[in-house]
C-alpha cells in the first residue's frame, strides 16, 4: 500500500531537498545510482529537480556488481553513474546535446574511458550510460519551467516525456547513433533500448 513509484519519488525527493539545504552554493551532490530499465530513473530526475539542483555531470563507474555470480556472463550492466549534481556551476558546452549524433558521441566517449580502464563494457553497460545522459539532459530542460508544488505523478509523466523526446533525438536526426555502434530507439510506453 503507497510503494510504488510515486511513493518513490516522493521519499528521494524529500532526502535531496534536505540534503540540497546543506549544501554551499555551487557544492555538489554525488551520488551512484543503478537500475536496468529508463523508468526507474524518473524518480531520480523528479528529486534533482524538487531539490532546486541541476545535474552537471553524468559519469558511468565499475560498481561492484562485476563481481556478482548473480550477472556473470549475462551481459547485464555492472556500470554505476555517478550523478553530480549543483544549485549553481558550469559545465562543458557540448554536454547539452540535441542531435542523435552527439548522443553517440557522449556514450562512445565514455564507453572508450571504460575501455582504457580495463572494463569491458557490456550491451546492458552502454543501456545504462545512455540513461545516465538522458535523465541528466531531461533535467536540464526542465530545470527553469520546473514546479515542485505538481503531483508527483504529473512530475514524473513530464520526466517521461523528456526522456522520450530525447531518446529519440528528433527522429528526423535518428541516423547519428549508427556512426559509433550506439543505437537508441524507444518503444511502446517510452522505454528505450541501447
Amino acid at each position: 500500500m503507497g510503494k510504488g513509484l510515486s511513493h518513490f519519488t516522493e521519499g528521494v525527493s524529500a532526502v535531496f531537498t534536505r540534503m540540497s539545504h546543506a549544501l554551499k552554493p555551487g557544492a555538489p551532490l554525488a551520488f551512484t545510482y543503478h537500475h536496468n530499465t529508463l523508468e526507474a530513473y524518473y524518480p531520480i530526475a523528479v528529486s534533482i529537480l524538487d531539490a532546486g539542483l541541476t545535474c552537471t555531470a553524468s559519469i558511468p563507474c565499475p560498481a561492484e556488481m562485476g563481481g556478482s555470480i548473480h550477472i556473470s556472463g549475462t551481459g547485464s550492466s555492472i556500470i554505476d553513474t555517478v550523478f553530480v549534481c549543483r544549485s549553481t556551476g558550469r559545465i562543458p558546452r557540448r554536454w547539452i546535446v540535441n542531435t542523435s549524433a552527439e548522443m553517440a558521441n557522449l556514450v562512445h566517449e565514455d564507453l572508450e574511458q571504460l575501455r582504457q580502464g580495463n572494463v569491458k563494457p557490456t550491451q546492458g553497460d552502454m543501456r545504462c550510460i545512455t540513461y545516465g545522459h538522458l535523465i541528466r539532459l531531461s533535467i536540464w530542460r526542465l530545470r527553469q519551467s520546473w514546479q515542485r508544488e505538481r503531483p508527483t505523478d504529473e512530475k514524473i509523466t513530464m520526466v517521461a516525456e523528456c526522456v522520450q523526446a530525447l531518446a529519440v533525438c528528433r527522429r528526423e536526426r535518428n541516423d547519428g547513433l549508427h556512426d559509433r555502434g550506439v543505437t537508441v530507439q524507444v518503444g511502446r510506453r517510452g522505454r528505450v533500448h541501447a
